[in-house]
C-alpha cells in the first residue's frame, strides 16, 4: 500500500524532475509546474495524485489550477452530442463539469451542455449561458477558450436586443480580448453585423476588415469577413471589391462564400 504524505508546504524543486511518464499536471500558486500520474480531486478542489511511486494529498489552497488529459466519459459524452443525443447529452456534461471542475474539464464540459441544450426547444440554454458567463474561469488555455465560446454565444443571442446593447459589447470585448483568433474573429464580424443593422456600413466595414488584417488564412472565421467587405464595398461601388474577391478565391477556393458572391451580383 502506498504511502499516504500531506503536502503542508513545497520547498523542492519537483519541477525539474518529473518521470516522461507523467500524465497529468497542477500548476501551483507560486509558479512552479508538476506533472504527476493519477491525478483526481475532491468537490472542494483539493488533489490526490501520485508522483514517483508516492501518493500525496495537496490542499486547494497551494494549487492555481490542474489538468488532466482528456478523460474517456468526456469522449462518450462528445459522442452523445455528435449523435445528436441532445437531452442525454446535456444532462452526461452536467454531470461530468462537476466531475472534473478542478481537473481543467469544467468550461468545457458546460460548453458541450449549452451546446446541446441549444438544440432541445424549451431548454434552460440561455439560462446556463448568463451563468456561465459571470463565472471566475481558472485552468488551462483551453478551459479560457471554452467559456470565451459561451461568452460570445451569449453575445450573439443578446446582439438582436437594442436593451441589450451594452451587455453585448461586454462580451464581445472580452472575446476579442482573449487568444483565441477564431473567436476573436467572429466577435469582430458579430459587431460589424450588428453595425450594419444599425444602417453605419462604413463603420462595419472597418470592422470586418480586422480579421483580414490582424488573423492569418488559418483563422476560417476570415471568410466571412471577406464576404461581407466585398458585399459593402460592391454596394459602394467601389473597385476595391474585385481585390478582395481575388483574395477570398486565392486564401479559400472552396469556400461557400464565393458562390453566394457570384449570386449576389
Amino acid at each position: 500500500m502506498r504511502k499516504i504524505v500531506y503536502l503542508l508546504i513545497l520547498v523542492f524543486g519537483l519541477s525539474t524532475t518529473l518521470s516522461a511518464a507523467a500524465e497529468a499536471t497542477i500548476h501551483m500558486r507560486g509558479g512552479d509546474i508538476m506533472k504527476v500520474q493519477s491525478l483526481t480531486s475532491d468537490s472542494k478542489g483539493n488533489l490526490s495524485f501520485i508522483l514517483k511511486g508516492t501518493q500525496y494529498i495537496m490542499p486547494v489552497r497551494m494549487v492555481d489550477f490542474a489538468s488532466i488529459p482528456m478523460p474517456k466519459d468526456i469522449i462518450k459524452a462528445d459522442k452523445l452530442l455528435a449523435g445528436k443525443k441532445y437531452s442525454e447529452a446535456a444532462e452526461t456534461f452536467k454531470l461530468l463539469s462537476l466531475k472534473y471542475r478542478y481537473l481543467g474539464w469544467f468550461m468545457y464540459c458546460s460548453s458541450e451542455r449549452v451546446k446541446a441544450l441549444r438544440e432541445i426547444k424549451g431548454s434552460d440554454y440561455i439560462d446556463v449561458l448568463k451563468a456561465m458567463s459571470t463565472q471566475e474561469v481558472e485552468g488551462p488555455q483551453s478551459e479560457i477558450n471554452s467559456w470565451l465560446e459561451m461568452c460570445l454565444a451569449l453575445a450573439e443571442y443578446y446582439s438582436t436586443d437594442k436593451d441589450k446593447q451594452k451587455k453585448t459589447d461586454e462580451l464581445i470585448d472580452k472575446v476579442i480580448n482573449g487568444s483565441d483568433g477564431s473567436l476573436a474573429a467572429r466577435a469582430f464580424n458579430l459587431r460589424g453585423d450588428m453595425l450594419v443593422k444599425a444602417d453605419l456600413e462604413r463603420k462595419a466595414l472597418l470592422m470586418y476588415m480586422r480579421p483580414l488584417v490582424i488573423f492569418s488564412h488559418s483563422v476560417k472565421n476570415r471568410e466571412y469577413s471577406y464576404y461581407r467587405v466585398i458585399g459593402i464595398l460592391r454596394n459602394m461601388h467601389d473597385k476595391r471589391a474585385e481585390k478582395f474577391y481575388k483574395d477570398l478565391k486565392k486564401e479559400y477556393p472552396e469556400s461557400e462564400y464565393l458562390k453566394k458572391l457570384s449570386t449576389d451580383k
